[in-house]
């Protein structure tokens, strides 16, 4: 079988980066810096040779990626690019010529630089900058990032777009794999954000020491299925467990270009453990983590849910009182009778128990 490579790239920086203060700005673009990263990317890890071995680039819909994945491959997806003719000629093997938006590939947390332009935003600024990006999969809903949506800051949420992204770059390289007669290796490009890349990675080795992010700006790693692409069910529950959740490990020469070739791929337990103790470190350092959000949106419906019950018993008890006024009307209540005649009465009755008459 072809070997299947994905390229996992971390946007470059965002004017976001520069301070907390710009955490605040809608959908930060790049800097300068930003631009000038995924030029040195370009050189480094993805000159023309590299390039031609794309097959498919994909990029979350926030701006600072999609020009993340627009400057690193520029050569091969702009025809004005003086190398795009030696870049993107004959050896080529792209199969289609523009950057997908992926919405599952959003950033995590729900702050305003972590949240896209609308469609129309979005689709005006790819068209303004001529930038080659495909939007159809792009909804109105993909900037909403309330409790309970798909794009939620709560871990559920994320760890579910995670899959749902890992399950859509399977899909992808079994598509080309038929296409190409599974006998030529498929590279696919995802660029996307710190954050999301330890959860689509599962990866959290080095991410406790740093802050929001174990990525630096405009870093590349590459990535392979761990039970391939083919259709397999898995012999073992470890087997089974990669297929269904579409797991993904480092490879050896992505680990040695970052220097750490040294060290042994952690292990599923001790990987649950880092992600325990980087959620904790993160928000000791004041940063909502997928974990916090979702401790504090439990919380919430926990709350409306007591609201709710106390308004439903405050109904129930409305209606009770208007049944009940509503029987009083309805039964004739016998008229009380004279003092006169209810002492006579009473005398009566005293008279047959054998007691003495009450004086009127």
């Amino acid at each position: 079988m072809p070997q299947v490579t994905i390229h996992l790239i971390r946007h470059g920086q965002g004017h976001h980066n520069i301070s907390d203060a710009n955490k605040d700005i809608t959908d930060p673009s790049l800097t300068k810096k930003g631009k000038a990263q995924c030029l040195d990317l370009q050189r480094l890890w993805f000159p023309a040779s590299a390039q031609r071995r794309i097959r498919l680039i994909a990029a979350s819909p926030l701006t600072r990626t999609i020009q993340t994945a627009y400057y690193t491959f520029q050569p091969l997806l702009d025809p004005n690019h003086p190398a795009h003719e030696k870049v993107a000629g004959s050896k080529s093997k792209l199969v289609y010529p523009k950057i997908i938006a992926l919405p599952d590939a959003q950033e995590v947390t729900a702050d305003s630089c972590d949240t896209g332009s609308s469609p129309a935003a979005l689709s005006l600024n790819v068209a303004m900058n001529q930038w080659p990006a495909y939007l159809g999969l792009i909804t109105p809903e993909w900037t909403d990032k309330s409790f309970g949506t798909r794009y939620s800051p709560e871990l559920d949420a994320v760890q579910a777009r995670a899959r749902d992204v890992r399950y859509w770059l399977r899909a992808k390289a079994r598509d080309l794999v038929r296409e190409t007669g599974g006998r030529e290796d498929i590279e696919i490009a995802l660029a996307t954000h710190g954050g999301f890349l330890h959860f689509l990675t599962e990866d959290w080795e080095g991410a406790a020491e740093s802050h929001g992010t174990g990525w630096k700006n405009c870093e590349t790693r590459a990535y392979v299925f761990e039970a391939g692409v083919e259709e397999y069910d898995g012999e073992s529950v470890e087997e089974v467990e990669a297929v269904m959740e579409a797991r993904i490990v480092e490879t050896f020469e992505s680990r040695e270009r970052r220097d750490v070739k040294g060290r042994p791929l952690p292990s599923r337990e001790r990987q649950e453990k880092m992600f325990r103790d980087t959620m904790r470190k993160w928000e000791e350092q004041g940063l909502e983590t997928p974990l916090s959000a979702q401790r504090k949106a439990q919380s919430e419906r926990k709350e409306t849910q007591g609201h709710k019950s106390v308004a439903a018993s405050d109904k129930k008890e409305q209606e009770v009182k208007k049944l009940v006024r509503g029987l009083s009307s309805e039964i004739q209540l016998p008229k009380p009778t004279s003092s006169k005649k209810s002492a006579s009465m009473d005398n009566l009755v005293r008279s047959a128990s054998g007691t003495a008459p009450v004086v009127a």
